[in-house]
C-alpha cells in the first residue's frame, strides 16, 4: 500500500447516471447545514462515480472473482452501491442480483426506490407542476387537481414518469394517435428537457432544507453519512 492511499476519499458512492449525482450531493448538502452536523467534503470523505445503467454488468461488486468484470474493491476497498430496482419494470436477473446483495452487503447498498426521483415528496411535485406555465403547444395539461392518495400508492412501484401521467398531467385530446406517440417518446424530453436538467431545477428550487426531502431520502442520506465519516 502506498503512502498516497491517505488521500483517497473515505467512499465511493456508485451511482447510474448524473442526475443521480446531483441528488446525493443535494442530499448531503441539506444535511450538513444543520449546524450540529460535523462537516464533510466530496473526495475527501465521499467521492461519486457514474457507472451509467447498464454498464454495471461490467463491475463485480462483492461477487465471485470474474476475470472479465472490473472489481470494484480492486478500485476501492469502501463502496456503496445505488441502484433503481426498477420497480415492477425490473427483469428477473436484476432482482436476483439485488436479492443477493440485500443479503449479504445490506448496509453497502440501496435499492430501495424504482428510480432517483422516486425519493421526492408529493409536495415538491406539486410545486414544480405548479409553476409551470402554460403552453400551447404541449399535447398535454396540467390537471386541475392532483391526486396525493394515487401518488403515495404508486411512488414505491413505479417509475416516477409514469406516476406524472397518473397524478399531475392529462392529454389535451383523446386521440389514439397522441396517446400512443406520448407512450413511445421519452416522457421527461416532454414534461421537460431531461433528467439532468429536470434534477438541477429540483434541487436549485424545490429542496431548501433538510425537511424538504421525504423519509426515504432522509434514510439513505444518513446511511451515506455513516458509511463516508
Amino acid at each position: 500500500v502506498r503512502n498516497s492511499s491517505v488521500f483517497l476519499s473515505n467512499c465511493v458512492i456508485w451511482v447510474e447516471w448524473v442526475s443521480d449525482r446531483i441528488y446525493i450531493k443535494k442530499f448531503l448538502e441539506l444535511y450538513q447545514n444543520q449546524d450540529w452536523i460535523k462537516k464533510f467534503e466530496e473526495d475527501k470523505h465521499y467521492s461519486i462515480i457514474e457507472y451509467w445503467w447498464g454498464n454495471i454488468t461490467h463491475f463485480n461488486f462483492w461477487e465471485e472473482e470474474n476475470e472479465e468484470k472490473i472489481t470494484i474493491e480492486a478500485l476501492t476497498s469502501n463502496n456503496f452501491l445505488i441502484w433503481d430496482n426498477d420497480g415492477e419494470n425490473a427483469s428477473e436477473a436484476k432482482k436476483e442480483r439485488i436479492k443477493k446483495f440485500k443479503k449479504e452487503k445490506k448496509d453497502l447498498c440501496w435499492f430501495d426506490i424504482p428510480e432517483i426521483e422516486n425519493l421526492l415528496k408529493f409536495e415538491t411535485y406539486k410545486k414544480y407542476f405548479d409553476d409551470l406555465n402554460a403552453n400551447w403547444n404541449r399535447k398535454w395539461k396540467k390537471k386541475t387537481s392532483y391526486n396525493e392518495i394515487v401518488f403515495n400508492a404508486e411512488i414505491n412501484k413505479k417509475d416516477i414518469w409514469e406516476i406524472m401521467r397518473n397524478v399531475f398531467i392529462e392529454y389535451k385530446t383523446s386521440s389514439w394517435k397522441w396517446y400512443k406517440n406520448f407512450q413511445k417518446i421519452n416522457d421527461i424530453k416532454i414534461i421537460c428537457n431531461d433528467k439532468k436538467t429536470f434534477a438541477e431545477r429540483i434541487t436549485d428550487k424545490y429542496l431548501i432544507n433538510y425537511s424538504d426531502l421525504s423519509k426515504k431520502a432522509k434514510k439513505l442520506t444518513e446511511k451515506l453519512l455513516w458509511i463516508s465519516l
